[in-house]
């Protein structure tokens, strides 16, 4: 992750006043003091018949204020890549604007993204935090295919924008379904590895044996075959478990020896 600084957001809600511009210019300075940024230049404009603008131009990055009247609402923003939080702005226009609450947003501006669930509703909303985006396209029937590196499940597979396995549990979700297929096969004792497996919505092949270890994909890490990831558009190494254009075939489980 490469972080640049960080930014918050400040919604003033319940104000009654019109503060004149003067007053907004005062408050940057102090903010700026006292997050220990330096004010290069401030533009501002007034609009009529209410309502305000200011941008301030800071070495580090910028302040705002754009004023809402007809709403009760002043809002604020503060982006910097210094070293002081502009978090600190909050106290300050706490005590100088007269209100009834505050609402305050902040986040990272780096390379880290969010990617909504699908599974939030109106009043919860969920993200997963993407450190990298693996692949990103749509296959050949359509799908909308991504593997995205995520903070805390690893490598895992989204279509049409719903997780389908991820790296970190991904063994647990598989082997249900191989070990059934594997113990009901007549001739489950003389299959030895390599084995191709399909029908199981993703496609695999076991290069060692099953029963020695618990995850069919073997350590994480480990990349699909050469001659097997060709059959599809992801990179070899993208993935520990997808094939992305063999996904859902409408095909029972079936397990062959490949000698």
């Amino acid at each position: 992750m490469s972080k640049v600084g960080e930014h918050v957001t400040l919604d003033i809600i319940g104000t009654s006043k019109e503060y004149e511009p003067k007053f907004f210019e005062k408050l940057v300075y102090k903010i700026a003091k006292k997050a220990k940024v330096t004010v290069l230049e401030i533009s501002k404009y007034k609009f009529e018949p209410q309502g305000f603008t200011l941008v301030a131009l800071l070495a580090e990055s910028h302040i705002s204020f754009h004023t809402f009247p007809e709403k009760g609402i002043i809002s604020f923003d503060f982006f910097t890549c210094g070293k002081v939080s502009p978090t600190v702005a909050l106290d300050i226009l706490k005590k100088e604007i007269k209100h009834k609450r505050i609402v305050k947003k902040e986040f990272n501006r780096d390379t880290v993204s969010y990617y909504d669930d699908i599974y939030s509703s109106p009043g919860l909303k969920k993200f997963y935090i993407v450190k990298n985006v693996l692949e990103d396209f749509t296959s050949k029937v359509g799908q909308h295919i991504e593997i995205l590196d995520l903070e805390q499940f690893g490598k895992s597979l989204f279509i049409d924008n719903e997780l389908q396995v991820a790296e970190s549990d991904e063994h647990l979700y598989s082997s249900t379904f191989v070990n059934s297929g594997i113990k009901l096969n007549p001739a489950k004792d003389k299959l030895q590895p390599p084995l191709f497996i399909m029908g199981l919505g993703n496609s695999y092949f076991l290069e060692s044996p099953f029963f020695a270890y618990s995850s069919i994909l073997g350590p994480p890490g480990n990349s699909i075959p050469s001659n097997f990831a060709v059959l599809s558009n992801a990179s070899p190494t993208a993935s520990s478990m997808v094939v992305p254009n063999l996904l859902y075939f409408p095909k029972p489980l079936t397990i062959r020896n490949c000698e």
